[in-house]
């Protein structure tokens, strides 16, 4: 079966996740950032989606793509989400996708997320440090971490369905 895992990113963190997901998944897996362009999803049995959640929202790029892409529906597909608040992870994932791409949807997979100041620029860098110097002295605060045990389990998904 050959899978196509589409993705968004902002910091890399979703590419990452792209990369570890195609590597669990192990054969026929390309890889292709929106940005860059996209090849003819009737060239490929199952498609993955990828994005980040930024502010409460899904990736615009990825947003925009799957709003004018529609014939996704036709595939076998998959979502999934970086997201470095964990606990509104389920709320994001019935939320943020368009409503008639959501409900066809396979698999729906939250990977957590990285806060990297470093790779953020304006407004953002400045948001997110400054959240991380609230937190430095809270000793409830969990950095954002990218679930690396939720990739395996998606491909493992992604593999049963290709049965």
């Amino acid at each position: 079966m050959k899978t196509l895992i589409l993705y968004s990113t902002k910091t890399g963190t979703v590419k990452k996740c792209a990369e570890l997901l195609a590597k669990e998944i192990g054969r026929d897996v390309s890889i292709y950032n929106i940005a860059d362009g996209v090849p003819k999803l009737d060239a490929f049995d199952f498609i993955v989606c990828g994005a980040s959640i930024r502010m409460g929202k899904l990736d615009k790029c990825m947003k925009n793509f799957l709003e004018t892409n529609r014939e996704i529906c036709r595939k076998k597909f998959a979502l999934f989400i970086c997201c470095g608040f964990d606990e509104k992870a389920e709320q994001y994932l019935s939320g943020v996708f368009p409503d008639t791409i959501s409900a066809k949807a396979l698999i729906k997979a939250s990977f957590g997320g990285e806060l990297k100041a470093d790779m953020q620029k304006g407004l953002d860098k400045l948001i997110t440090k400054l959240f991380l110097r609230a937190n430095e002295e809270n000793e409830n605060f969990v950095m954002p971490t990218i679930f690396i045990e939720e990739i395996g389990r998606f491909a493992d998904r992604i593999k049963e369905l290709s049965i």
